[in-house]
């Protein structure tokens, strides 16, 4: 009774006295008397198998052990998926690659197996869906791609991007408590190669004719032609040129070539390095950014012959100013040399008066840059001394061959492809007209002997059959051919034997 005191006494009493003698209780040893139960020691079949399985599972027991103590993966999503697949460079043109993947109720591929081949740069995608996740063992040559550019993942979707850069092998951990690998060995992009077939040939209007084969294992993009002056012996000073090497590309025999040769004519008559002693080396470049180089050769780079003295005293003043700004002060005084007793030297007042501009203009140039203006200035008067207008109507129709040449190689439009090509027409018949001209103003040069054996005869109506099967090739679609007959083209009008004083050198 809750309102009795005397209970109320009683109970605190008993609770205290409880409290007392737990406090005084002693546990003894356990006695679980197994050989009443076990009189064969049936019990000591555990211990010999668990000692048993320890030596059995040989170099994996650990693994096995701490296995039994990794929750992660151990309770997967009834509904997850791991899929895998390599994707290799887009320059290669290879395939994808699916490797082995992992799905409920599968065992993993703990063990790599046979090492897949595939090229360097390869991207390895490891992809989850089900909300299952994951870490990733990666060894060797396989390192972690960019993350930039990836597009967002769905939801649930866990991804990994590595690059394989060399022989190695990924895992992926942490899914089912066993490991899924794969290895991997790397195929190197090997650099391109490119050699001359032939020497370097000089045009018979100066332009430089380079035939040429390349090779790469997956396609070369990009060649050139590079230039290095021959080096001299050294002085206390050494010059300081105005301009660079004329370094030019290099037509391919099609777009990302595997094997093949082609042929490049450029002209470099005009460069004020023409005439120097330089070595050449080809360069050939591949989509990863492989370069291949060709052996040096050393060659003399083409020059336009001047037959006038006068237009020929200017070149080689000019090729000496470019050569080495310093030489500004003799250059000067060869420039008023060359106005001496003008009654005489310089009947024509209009190029005494150039040759005093040009002098004057020289005699106050404080820059590179004006400097560069007065050797432009000396190759302008020059070629106008030399055969007038025909110069002027050769440079229009080679930018409208170059023009045309690099439309082709960038896969310009129809439209544009006939705009360049009626130009091109335009600035052929502006140079056969001043061809034309000359013969008339020179008609010693139509008796010069020409070897029949050797020499095409060309008429008009053949070079406008030319132009106009280049044009047909050109919007059909068929680029390659089209850059092929254009070199061809090119490389005739560069041969061609007209009335052009001192095209032979005499």
């Amino acid at each position: 009774n809750s309102q009795d005191p005397v209970a109320q006494a009683l109970w605190q009493a008993h609770v205290e006295r409880a409290l007392l003698s737990a406090r005084k209780i002693k546990a003894g040893w356990p006695m679980p008397r197994l050989s009443l139960r076990d009189p064969i020691a049936l019990r000591a079949l555990v211990s010999i198998l668990l000692v048993a399985t320890f030596f059995a599972a040989s170099g994996e027991r650990f693994k096995r052990v701490a296995a039994a103590f990794d929750w992660q993966g151990v309770v997967a999503p009834a509904n997850f998926r791991i899929d895998a697949w390599i994707t290799p460079p887009v320059y290669t043109g290879r395939p994808p690659v699916m490797l082995p993947g992992l799905r409920p109720g599968e065992t993993a591929q703990n063990t790599p197996a046979a090492p897949v081949a595939v090229p360097s740069g390869s991207q390895l995608v490891i992809r989850a869906t089900g909300k299952v996740h994951f870490d990733i063992i990666r060894k060797g040559g396989i390192e972690d791609a960019p993350a930039e550019g990836r597009a967002p993942l769905p939801a649930g979707t866990e991804e990994r991007r590595l690059v394989i850069k060399g022989n190695g092998s990924a895992a992926v951990h942490g899914v089912l408590g066993s490991d899924l690998v794969w290895s991997f060995t790397a195929i190197p992009d090997r650099a391109p190669t490119i050699e001359l077939i032939r020497d370097p040939e000089r045009q018979a209007r100066g332009a430089l004719r380079l035939d040429y084969r390349v090779e790469d294992d997956y396609g070369v993009i990009e060649a050139k032609a590079t230039f290095t002056r021959k080096e001299e012996p050294t002085s206390d000073k050494p010059p300081r040129p105005l301009f660079s090497a004329p370094d030019y590309a290099l037509v391919l025999p099609q777009q990302r070539t595997r094997a093949g040769t082609a042929q490049t004519t450029h002209d470099l008559t005009e460069h004020p390095w023409a005439g120097t002693d330089v070595m050449l080396t080809l360069v050939a470049r591949d989509e990863a950014g492989n370069e291949g180089r060709s052996e040096p050769r050393e060659l003399q780079l083409p020059q336009r012959i001047f037959v006038k003295p006068l237009a020929r005293a200017l070149i080689e003043q000019r090729r000496n100013l470019a050569l080495d700004a310093e030489s500004k002060p003799t250059v000067l005084t060869a420039l008023d040399a060359l106005t001496i007793a003008p009654e005489r030297f310089t009947p024509e007042a209009g190029v005494y008066l150039g040759l005093r501009s040009i002098y004057h203009d020289l005699d106050h140039a404080k820059s590179d840059d004006a400097l560069r203006d007065v050797v432009a200035r000396l190759w302008d008067m020059a070629v106008q001394l030399e055969d007038g207008n025909v110069s002027q109507a050769e440079q229009a129709l080679r930018q409208a061959q170059e023009a045309l040449r690099q439309a082709l190689e960038r896969g310009a439009s129809d439209e544009e492809i006939k705009k360049l090509m009626d130009q091109l027409r335009a600035a052929m018949d502006k140079f056969l007209q001043a061809l034309a001209e000359e013969m008339r103003k020179n008609p010693q040069q139509l008796t010069r002997p020409l070897d029949r054996n050797n020499t095409r005869m060309l008429s008009q109506q053949d070079l406008k059959s030319m132009l106009d099967r280049l044009e047909n090739l050109a919007r059909s679609g068929n680029k390659d051919a089209a850059r092929q007959l254009l070199e061809q083209l090119q490389s005739m009008l560069e041969n061609l034997q007209m009335a052009r004083p001192g095209a032979q050198g005499d």
